[in-house]
């Protein structure tokens, strides 16, 4: 029989064991006696397994645990009923004390010992209470009621000890803890943001170098060494040259590639691959032996291993002079105004101590740009660069993003270091940084934008606090991936672990840590059976395995780290089987899983917190359980196969929906009238990614898409289709923004539904989507294009003027064999900035230039001219 009591009946049960009605005892006496229960019970009640904490911007933590405790007693679980009112006084001691904080900036905090002791304070009973109320919510036990009443009593009395902390707050004292919700919608956008391979000070001297000896030099292949300290630029420098109009005529086809210190043969094959023939599904899932014939072959006529020219030398970067670097921080920092005289003095002082690197140049100039502009505040920053310091490049560069990392504003200190855990030298894909972000708490609700807006605004701060790089962006110029310098990178690492933010495993250390990153061998992970019940995230980033998709048993994991919020194993094949006892992970936010299977338990919906849902399949079609449909708080759920519903006639008419999810790939659906019921409950979906397919014995009359006219919030559409021509129009939502459509093969006279969406910026035509070798554009269509890309397409002739397309930015061309020319009119479209031409007839190539002569100002990037002789 499980105990249970509270400390009004120890008091009972103390007085009336004496065994004498009479006997009084002294309230000191009796206070001893609690005080020797409660030791005792103490000693048999479990403890909290972490004792050090994650340090960084505490106010933010205590703010998450207020809005998970809020929702706890919302959906009230029967398991917390004995302690229902002690949690609804957690609640409210903790937004007692969460005003107090929100009053001083994080300035203020670290100048104030007894501020921050109190903090601190706060915040490790803040963690400790997390802990035990999630361990309720699991399994309750007497021990955790014993523990929340431990808890709630230490709570008490830093709350009474709160009334003798004195605040002296300044104007801006609450800029820490200032919403990003404030930042405008276009701040998010490609503007005033710069990409990772511009460059920002003319070094043309030292590219024309390299230039020349690319492509000036012998016949034989040569290696061109880029050497220098790090910071310095040989990265922007090689991507620049890879670029460069000279290199891309001069060499007939390139290909670009990262080699970190730990790598994936596979992915380094793969790379090469696509910069030289493109990848496709089938390329992709190649053998690594198959790869490498496949590569051997593309140079089956040049013998390049016996051509190496030998004895290259390498070239080493300079560094910047104290003018250029000066040149630098004002354009980055004043966007093409002048520096004000007071500030003139104290800047080309911090310009001079950034030492000619170019990174310690670009992130003070990111600090320079948030500060204030005064004087004052730029001496203060002059004064803190020590000079002993700056004469080690490293050192140099450390101090710097030290002082960078001091000025950010609270709520942005747990998005940087998060950055910290993914891999060297690769690409962060954005929408699933964010969805970190969202799964770890770091976004706070706001009324005015959706928590996906929110963060993306954060990421834009960091952006342009030259804290991160831009290195893709999408169609519609937002930011797709980013990634970090590896001097950022390690400065992120070295912050994580001085703050205990997150825990690098990489030998077989102990886990300890609130959040883990594991980078080990898959086998040697599974092998050493890691426990961690403290731990809240698990993200696994597997070392080079010579077996990377054999299946592991990961049961374990669900047994020895139940408390899980994030896990991220997108990198482990789990087999033939979902694992059925991730369904007891029941505070699981976010779940990326790979392997062959192809159903999900019905089980899952026991996950009812999880936002996100990620599944790699590996072989085919994986099928969602009905109760799916049960899981109110999901938000989006990727497939990268493709995925359908487990539908019966009982399922059809429940009348659930999934009113939170705003982003579904890959959806498989049919022709017929289910469709519509399903999609519309999905009713505030904006991205939609699906194949559509004509079932086998179906009537040619339901060759139709189905109408989404209903998916009022629908802004991105993508669909594959499979089977015979439809035979109606499209219905689309007239809000969609971006519609990309593959092999549908209609005729360029069904394009005009397409073209009178009055909102649609992004329009992507592959794989025959459309077919007939003449496409007349016709006026009043396309008002707000502004991207096009048409890709393996038979259209021979493309009948258009500038008025047909008056708002087009960038024009995408790629295997489009047939195609003779663009339309030479183009060149009066003013907004039209870059075309690019990949893998088409070599007229295609030319009309480009002879557009971008006549423009002046029009980008050509052409690849794919190899096939030119094929033509």
């Amino acid at each position: 029989m499980d105990m249970f009591f509270s400390q009004t009946e120890i008091f009972t049960t103390v007085m009336m064991t004496e065994g004498n009605k009479n006997m009084i005892l002294s309230s000191l006496e009796l206070s001893d006696k609690v005080k020797r229960i409660k030791a005792k019970l103490r000693e048999v009640c479990p403890q909290v397994p972490m004792s050090d904490f994650p340090k960084t911007y505490r106010p933010g933590f205590i703010d998450f645990l207020i809005r998970n405790v809020e929702d706890l007693l919302k959906y009230d679980p029967s398991s917390i009923a004995p302690v229902k009112h002690h949690i609804k006084e957690v609640e409210l001691q903790f937004k007692s004390l969460s005003s107090i904080f929100m009053k001083a900036s994080e300035s203020v905090i670290s100048e104030n010992p007894e501020l921050k002791y109190f903090l601190n304070c706060v915040a490790n009973i803040a963690y400790k209470i997390e802990y035990v109320i999630d361990l309720i919510e699991i399994d309750a036990q007497w021990q955790h009621f014993f523990l929340v009443f431990d808890l709630l009593e230490e709570l008490r009395i830093v709350n009474k000890r709160a009334s003798g902390i004195h605040l002296t707050t300044s104007d801006d004292g609450d800029r820490d803890y200032q919403n990003i919700s404030q930042v405008p919608l276009n701040k998010m956008s490609r503007d005033g943001v710069p990409l990772i391979k511009e460059t920002v000070v003319d070094i043309s001297d030292e590219e024309q170098v390299i230039t020349d000896q690319l492509t000036k030099g012998s016949a034989r292949l040569g290696i061109v060494s880029i050497v220098g300290m790090p910071g310095i630029g040989k990265t922007t420098m090689a991507w620049k040259l890879f670029n460069c109009p000279k290199v891309l005529s001069h060499f007939h086809c390139r290909a670009w590639c990262t080699v970190s210190q730990e790598y994936e043969k596979r992915d380094l094959l793969l790379e090469i691959l696509g910069g030289i023939h493109g990848l496709t599904d089938n390329i992709c899932q190649m053998s690594n032996e198959d790869l490498q014939l496949k590569l051997r072959q593309c140079f089956r006529h040049h013998d390049v291993a016996l051509q190496i020219e030998p004895n290259g030398d390498p070239h080493s970067l300079r560094l910047f002079s104290d003018d250029e670097s000066w040149n630098l921080i004002v354009g980055r920092v004043f966007q093409g105004e002048g520096c004000p005289e007071e500030l003139l003095l104290a800047g080309k002082e911090i310009a001079q101590k950034c030492k000619g690197l170019p990174l310690a140049v670009v992130a003070i100039s990111g600090l320079l740009r948030r500060i204030e502009k005064n004087r004052e505040s730029w001496e203060k920053i002059a004064k803190s660069l020590i000079a002993k310091v700056m004469e080690d490049p490293k050192a140099r560069c450390m101090e710097i993003l030290e002082l960078s990392y001091k000025h950010l504003p609270g709520y942005l200190k747990p998005c940087f270091l998060y950055l910290g855990v993914f891999l060297e030298d690769k690409d962060i894909p954005v929408s699933k940084l964010i969805r970190f972000w969202l799964a770890e708490g770091f976004i706070h609700d706001c009324e005015l934008k959706s928590l996906e807006g929110i963060a993306k605004g954060y990421l834009m701060e960091l952006i342009s606090r030259s804290l991160v790089e831009v290195s893709k962006r999408r169609s519609n110029g937002m930011v797709k991936s980013c990634r970090l310098h590896d001097l950022l990178r390690d400065f992120c690492q070295l912050k994580a672990r001085a703050e205990n933010f997150f825990q690098l495993v990489t030998r077989f250390d102990e886990p300890y840590a609130y959040r883990l990153c594991i980078f080990l061998k898959r086998v040697h992970f599974v092998v050493s059976r890691p426990f961690g019940l403290g731990t809240r995230s698990l993200i696994f980033f597997p070392s080079a395995d010579s077996e990377p998709r054999c299946p592991y048993d990961i049961s374990f994991i669900c047994r020895n780290f139940k408390l899980l919020r994030v896990l991220d194993f997108e990198c482990i094949n789990l087999g033939i089987t979902f694992p059925a006892d991730i369904s007891l992970l029941v505070h699981l936010r976010y779940l990326a899983v790979t392997g062959y299977m192809q159903t999900i338990p019905q089980s899952i919906a026991n996950l009812q917190k999880l936002e996100t849902f990620v599944v790699k399949g590996l072989r085919g079609l994986v099928v969602l359980p009905d109760t799916i449909w049960h899981m109110a708080r999901l938000r989006h759920l990727h497939v990268n196969m493709h995925v359908a519903f487990k539908l019966d006639d009982e399922g059809l008419e429940d009348c659930s929906q999934l009113g939170n999810l705003v982003s579904f790939s890959r959806l498989s659906i049919s022709c017929g009238e289910d469709v519509e019921s399903i999609i519309k409950r999905l009713p505030n979906l904006q991205k939609l990614r699906c194949i559509f397919f004509h079932p086998q014995g179906s009537s040619k009359n339901s060759y139709q898409f189905p109408r989404l006219d209903f998916l009022t919030h629908l802004v991105s559409l993508n669909v594959f289709y499979y089977g015979s021509a439809i035979t109606r129009e499209f219905i689309l939502p007239s809000n969609l923004r971006k519609l990309t459509l593959s092999n549908f093969r209609l005729p360029w006279s069904h394009i005009s539904t397409i073209g009178r969406l009055p909102n649609l910026e992004v329009l992507k035509l592959l794989l025959d989507a459309f077919k007939g070798l003449i496409w007349d554009m016709e006026e009043e269509q396309f008002k707000e294009l502004k991207f096009l890309k048409l890709d393996n397409l038979n259209v021979c002739q493309w009948n258009a003027t500038c008025d047909h397309l008056p708002k087009l930015e960038r024009l995408v061309l790629q295997n489009c064999k047939g195609l003779e020319e663009i339309p030479y009119d183009f060149a009066d479209i003013g907004t039209l900035e870059v075309i690019e031409v990949h893998w088409c007839r070599q007229s295609v190539e030319e009309s480009a230039q002879r557009i971008a002569e006549a423009t002046g100002d029009t980008k050509v990037l052409i690849s794919g001219s190899y096939l030119r002789s094929s033509v």
